[in-house]
């Protein structure tokens, strides 16, 4: 305790400068740290768009077996940043030859084996994907007449992190059969899915949790550093308050 008491004491002597450094920890440092974070070398860092990937994700096959009727490309963001809003896309693109032979107009096609539906539906946590419905069914049409159909969404982040956007492809009916592409970042759940990852970063691309310790620590810092002056202060005034007599009361 005495060497406690005689710190204390020692630091008393230079409250004054101590508690003026306590205060530019307060202020000028967290200041400091967002200058820093807007200068050209960072700001350039900062204006590098989101990554995207795209790939093919599933490949589609008609009872009769053979080559695919066609594939399912997707467009992802690889890395986005919290002032950014990436999209996703999806696009079905047909075979020419094997389609026809699969098309819902019957040609080439027998009773139920035609091909009815294709559908995508799109979900993830922390990612806020618009608009409304998050599954859209492909135009049948339109693919046999311009050979793709597609659809698209905007992927708004929440907060900085690592997240992975789930997709979910459908083809009725039943007889008609998928097939993934995997590679090292896309990996596929155990009921058929895919998860794509998304790695979220602050607007600097410097991750929060940085800012977060340097500003925290100036804070904690410049308080511990005010401590003597106002605990100075504070004897100051009890000593008065103590010295102070009382009045009588009448």
């Amino acid at each position: 305790m005495r060497v406690w008491r005689s710190i204390g004491k020692s630091l008393q002597q230079f409250a004054l400068p101590l508690f003026l450094l306590g205060l530019g920890c307060l202020v000028v440092v967290p200041a400091t740290i967002e200058g820093l974070l807007r200068q050209p070398a960072l700001s350039a860092t900062a204006d590098r768009p989101s990554t995207s990937s795209k790939l093919t994700a599933w490949d589609v096959f008609s009872p009769s077996g053979g080559d695919s009727i066609g594939w399912l490309e997707v467009t992802y963001p690889e890395s986005t940043k919290l002032n950014e809003e990436p999209g996703i896309s999806v696009r079905y693109v047909a075979r020419e030859g094997e389609w026809r032979r699969s098309a819902p107009s019957g040609e080439g096609s027998v009773g139920s084996q035609a091909l009815t539906q294709m559908s995508v539906h799109v979900q993830a946590a922390n990612l806020t994907v618009a608009p409304e419905p998050r599954q859209y069914n492909f135009d049948l049409e339109r693919i046999g007449t311009t050979g793709s159909d597609g659809h698209s969404w905007t992927v708004t982040p929440q907060k900085e992190g690592s997240y992975r956007l789930l997709l979910n492809f459908d083809v009725q009916p039943d007889s008609y059969t998928t097939r993934i592409r995997v590679n090292e970042n896309v990996v596929p759940t155990s009921d058929g899915a895919l998860q794509l990852p998304v790695q979220v970063n602050t607007i600097y691309n410097v991750p929060q949790a940085w800012v977060d310790l340097g500003t925290n620590s100036a804070y904690v810092l410049g308080f511990l550093l005010t401590l003597p002056l106002l605990t100075k202060i504070f004897e100051r005034y009890s000593d008065r308050k103590k010295r102070t007599p009382r009045k009588p009361v009448r």
